[in-house]
């Protein structure tokens, strides 16, 4: 499939089936062969040193499923494609003489689901949370959310209330991640109070269910998303 400068982004939905927890992985399976043999020497060193079984496996499929991907928009073999963080920490196709113009993409991965986002030329950022995942509300809703949302967040009945906070997370960690920010731009979104950046396109994406999730990319169209 090819995606123009002037198309929404591509979001890919990776769906597995989670391991139990404390499940011993020291000894490579099929799984582990199969994710190792496409990554390159740095990239399975990472992975060997996650000390968490799930982190390892989880980290590994995202890894994959973004350069599978790659591979098949630029036609170039997995293993040569070499991503980097740039100095925020955001990962990036380092271009070289067989890609003249690296594409831009965000990966997310939470509980069973990953999510990968791609476009030609557009800065994009893409975050998904399971909604079950535990947060203190009184904690974070003060450093998350503006006046406005705080206030909105009070009106909703207690059961709904979780939910609402997570996906406001989502949208700032979409933003965040599009910006290439981190966290030192947190307190100038929050601080935003709804005002509203021409050149930012957000939207909610429609995932599986328990999960919630945001795509942000630079973009002028006002087109969806385009998933499979």
């Amino acid at each position: 499939m090819e995606l123009g400068p002037e198309d929404p982004p591509l979001v890919v939905q990776l769906v597995w089936q989670d391991q139990a927890p404390g499940r011993d992985d020291s000894s490579p399976g099929p799984f582990a062969h199969a994710i190792s043999q496409h990554l390159s020497s740095e990239e399975q060193a990472r992975l060997a040193s996650l000390r968490h079984p799930q982190d390892r496996w989880r980290h590994g499929l995202a890894r994959l499923g973004l350069k599978r991907l790659l591979e098949q928009v630029l036609g170039v073999g997995a293993r040569s494609l070499v991503i980097q963080p740039d100095r925020q920490g955001k990962p990036q196709l380092v271009a070289g003489c067989a890609i003249p113009l690296a594409p831009q993409f965000n990966l997310s991965h939470a509980g069973e689901l990953v999510l990968l986002a791609l476009h030609p030329s557009q800065a994009v950022g893409v975050d998904g949370e399971r909604l079950d995942r535990r947060c203190n509300l009184e904690r974070l809703a003060p450093r998350l959310l503006s006046e406005q949302q705080r206030a909105d967040l009070a009106s909703l009945p207690a059961d709904q209330q979780h939910a609402f906070l997570l996906r406001q997370w989502c949208r700032l960690e979409a933003q965040l991640k599009c910006g290439g920010e981190g966290l030192a731009g947190l307190e100038a979104l929050r601080q935003a109070k709804g005002s509203r950046n021409l050149d930012l396109q957000l939207v909610e994406l429609a995932l599986p269910a328990g999960y919630c999730g945001a795509l942000a990319w630079r973009h002028h169209s006002m087109e969806a998303p385009l998933s499979r």
